[in-house]
């Protein structure tokens, strides 16, 4: 007798432990946590990991890290490892039913109906599967581990799947776990095949691409948001959102009939691109909290989280990515950076004239600039090339303006740069400098 379909909603997200969760793995997800979340059912992540050479605890535990990254949280985590007593009573029944048998190599076979399947596919539509003279399928073998066609649909029926949300290249093999559902006594789930991603030249993404890993996303600056809203674009909607949207909301967007059937390429520049436009979108604040551990990692003071929202605005608008934070940000490191730079004698003249004012006076933006005016317009500069030719000799390299970048170290470093610069100019350096005075 076969069961009653559920009525609720109940999809997983099944995945070996090995190799990367890569963007294709992600989409997967995705499409499934979606459509969940829409109909507030349950998304389930089931861990492959039987036979026994296919356990390995930090990989399986990479594959939540990823998702738990993306936020694509779960209601409930299977092992199937810890499962074999349910796939060895699923088996006896087929035994004593007759619908399964051992062959002469000693593995044991599944007894297919040969009958035609009528598959309604949430994506694809009706599909007709003719009954096929295809050999019966190994569930389990000599060795007596099961296979993973087996394992799956058991796992289907116990753990209640109203829907298996998964990439279109099982579409053909679908009618085989129809008919293996249906001799375990279940119900047979709804499928829905969604596009597959593929590279830009067409090649399929698999599990040894590690460029296309989610952690490797991760590892470059990438916001979560970012990838989020991408792989939504990916064979749904193309429909573009602002950083502040809720991803459940767009969960309650989602439906069947707006994914499409072919595959999608992941283009990284688009993605990238994403990823820029969200960092201007963050609020500062949340913006800050990321930038912590990196500025941390990198052995920049986090005393730079306290910089005013002009510095963070000026900051972001040079990234593209969280990890290009720290790069900006690098000429604050040394106390006291090396100096490689042509200093025309008066500007030398005119920072020595006003060096003491600088220790005195409120270190802020804002009085860096007025005073730092009044040097250029003493030496006979304008602030433009001033400022270039200070942002040389003071920190080698960087993209931000010069007043801002030398607001941003703390005054005992800056002032002990400018000392370093004024000195070499007075022939005092003692070998602290390489400056050329003009």
């Amino acid at each position: 007798m076969t069961a009653e379909p559920r009525t609720d909603v109940r999809v997983r997200f099944g995945r070996l432990p090995s190799g990367v969760i890569h963007v294709g793995a992600a989409h997967t997800a995705l499409f499934n946590w979606l459509f969940a979340r829409k109909n507030g059912g349950s998304f389930i992540i089931r861990i492959e990991d039987e036979p026994e050479e296919r356990r390995d605890p930090a990989a399986a535990q990479s594959i939540l890290d990823s998702l738990e990254w993306l936020g694509l949280n779960w209601d409930a985590v299977y092992h199937q490892s810890q499962r074999r007593h349910i796939y060895d009573a699923y088996l006896h029944r087929l035994m004593e039913s007759g619908r399964s048998y051992v062959a002469p190599d000693g593995t044991v076979r599944f007894r297919l109906s040969r009958q035609h399947h009528t598959l309604a596919d949430q994506v694809f539509g009706t599909i007709h599967f003719p009954a096929s003279a295809e050999p019966d399928i190994t569930i389990r073998r000599q060795n007596g581990t099961y296979l993973f066609s087996f394992m799956h649909v058991v796992d289907d029926i116990e753990m209640g799947i109203s829907h298996v949300i998964r990439g279109a290249d099982h579409l053909s093999s679908t009618w085989k776990h129809i008919d293996l559902c249906c001799g375990l006594g279940g119900a047979p789930p709804q499928y829905a095949h969604i596009p597959l991603i593929e590279r830009q030249q067409g090649k399929r993404i698999t599990r040894q691409d590690t460029a296309f890993s989610v952690a490797r996303f991760h590892e470059s600056g990438y916001l979560p948001t970012t990838l989020f809203h991408y792989l939504c674009s990916l064979g749904w909607t193309n429909r573009e959102r602002s950083y502040q949207v809720n991803r459940f909301d767009i969960a309650n967007e989602f439906a069947f009939q707006n994914v499409k059937r072919a595959n999608v390429k992941f283009d990284m520049v688009r993605c990238l691109a994403l990823n820029r436009r969200f960092l201007q979108e963050i609020p500062l604040r949340e913006l800050r909290l990321l930038a912590l551990p990196l500025l941390i990692e990198a052995g920049i003071s986090a005393e730079l989280l306290h910089a005013d929202d002009f510095a963070w605005e000026t900051v972001r608008n040079r990234c593209a990515l969280l990890s290009e934070i720290p790069q900006v940000l690098a000429f604050t490191q040394s106390s006291a950076a090396p100096l490689s730079a042509s200093i025309p004698k008066q500007i030398v003249t005119a920072l020595n004239e006003e060096l003491s004012f600088l220790e005195r006076m409120e270190w802020k933006r804002t009085n860096i600039e007025r005073v730092m005016a009044s040097i250029a317009a003493r030496s006979g500069f304008s602030n433009v090339s001033f400022f270039e030719v200070m942002r040389g000799a003071l920190f080698n390299q960087t993209h931000l303006p010069f007043c801002l970048a030398l607001s941003l170290l703390q005054r005992d470093v800056a002032l002990m740069r400018i000392r370093v610069l004024t000195e070499a100019g007075s022939g005092r350096a003692g070998g602290k400098a390489q400056v050329q005075i003009l």
